[in-house]
């Protein structure tokens, strides 16, 4: 499954999407994986705000 590439367009593929599975996987390079993936989930949801403004 990791293998395989999300197509063009998906909902997956949209850079917003893409930004969060990198934070995720810097979360998972830390020492503290669950603190330094909430930290990429609340910084994904300001931008979101921001972009709503």
């Amino acid at each position: 499954m990791a293998d395989r590439a999300d197509p063009p367009g998906s909902r997956r593929s949209r850079p917003e999407y893409m930004s969060l599975w990198a934070g995720h996987a810097a979360a998972l390079a830390t020492r503290r994986p669950a603190a330094a993936l909430l930290q990429a989930l609340i910084m994904q949801t300001e931008q979101a705000f921001e972009r709503l403004r």
